[in-house]
């Protein structure tokens, strides 16, 4: 089926690149080698500079390479994240829609259109203009970017000297910024393609069921397999908190100032992750609503065949348990099922999908923490709160 082959990452011009490079080999760890690739030409570079104008270990007064937690946040955290989250993410998406073209979600008029999408989806995968985009962005930053967005008044900087761009500036300026930006522009592209998939895909003709035992009129699955891309946000999220935590450990800006700026970035991240769902809300509103009359039509006569049976005088004659039938059992199991209809959520997300992507955006701010309050204050506090 071709719905068994689909996949965001497995085109597109960076991974034909790749192809020819022989990197796409059986027993090759690509995603390692993607990574290691990425740090030996955005970081190394950066610390053989910097250690060439002593600016490599930090110290009290001078922001040193080593001690830039903005740039450490981007090249060695925020980078590895998104280069080794994409394969998993995309083997969860990829199942998601196999799903989708075994499970009979698709009434039989909309299975060509279904398979035209998934078509469509790899055609926009393997353009290359939005790639080329994401490239022409990212080096076009190279005349925006000097690094110092983690400047503090009073320190020296590893980036500058005397108003001016060290080499190590001007690598990072040049190379490291633009490469981790159109590895992030590439998450996004994915994010955005993804997004433009599910809007296609809410206006096909789905088999739902509005009693479906997951919830979500059969859709239940896109809750979890949404949820991955979490991983774009926690990227995003460490590098405003590597950004505090420059502020919170040269300026002794308190952990107080920051707060709105991580509730937002937290609950921001939720809202985006899946803002895509709500396209699905079209056709879930109107299976529930179309479930509910019928299992209203459904139920009245149920209840009134079963209220006959038992109100019939031969009935009582015969002895007949009611407690012994299996007539009530089936009207509990139906009541079961109208109640699954009744609470059908519209929007196919649980509470566990949205604290895994909540609690994911929630943690670079650990280090913030622990900055903020030593250990033994911090336990101290949680023993109180618990006492």
């Amino acid at each position: 089926m071709i719905s068994d082959s689909f996949s965001l990452l497995r085109g597109g011009p960076v991974y034909r690149l790749l192809h020819w490079l022989g990197a796409l080999r059986a027993g090759v760890p690509t995603a390692p080698l993607v990574l290691g690739v990425l740090v030996l030409v955005s970081f190394v570079p950066l610390m053989v500079f910097a250690g060439m104008d002593g600016m490599l270990w930090p110290s009290a007064d001078r922001i040193a390479l080593l001690g830039d937690h903005a740039v450490i946040a981007r090249l060695l955290v925020a980078v590895p994240i998104l280069v080794l989250g994409a394969r998993p993410c995309d083997e969860v998406l990829h199942s998601a829609v196999r799903y989708i073209g075994r499970s009979g979600l698709i009434e039989k008029s909309s299975r060509e259109a279904f398979d035209r999408l998934v078509h469509h989806g790899h055609a926009l995968r393997d353009s290359y203009a939005p790639e080329a985009i994401c490239a022409l962005i990212a080096v076009l930053s190279a005349f925006s970017t000097d690094a110092r967005f983690s400047h503090v008044p009073g320190f020296t900087h590893w980036a500058t000297e005397g108003g001016a761009l060290t080499k190590a500036g001007e690598w990072f300026a040049i190379v490291s910024a633009p490469a981790f930006r159109f590895v992030a522009l590439v998450w996004v592209w994915r994010f955005a393609l993804w997004s433009y998939w599910l809007w296609r895909f809410s206006r096909l003709r789905l088999a739902l069921f509005a009693a479906h035992p997951d919830g979500a009129g059969g859709l239940g699955f896109f809750g979890p397999g949404q949820a991955w891309f979490a991983i774009l946000t926690l990227a995003g999220s460490t590098i405003l908190c590597g950004n505090a935590l420059v502020q919170m450990e040269y300026a002794h800006v308190p952990l107080q100032s920051f707060q709105w700026e991580l509730l937002g970035c937290v609950a921001g991240s939720v809202a985006v992750v899946f803002a895509p769902l709500l396209f699905l809300m079209k056709p879930l509103v109107r299976a529930r609503r179309h479930g509910m009359h019928a299992l209203g039509v459904l139920g009245q006569a149920a209840s009134r065949a079963f209220a006959a049976h038992w109100d019939q005088a031969d009935v009582a004659r015969s002895g007949e348990s009611l407690l012994e039938s299996p007539n009530p059992s089936a009207i509990a199991d139906f009541t079961a099922m109208y109640g699954t209809a009744r609470t059908m959520a519209v929007i196919p997300v649980n509470k566990l999908s949205l604290l895994s992507v909540a609690l994911a955006s929630a943690l670079p701010i650990v280090p913030l923490v622990l900055h903020a309050v030593s250990i033994d204050e911090l336990l101290r506090r949680l023993l109180g709160a618990l006492a």
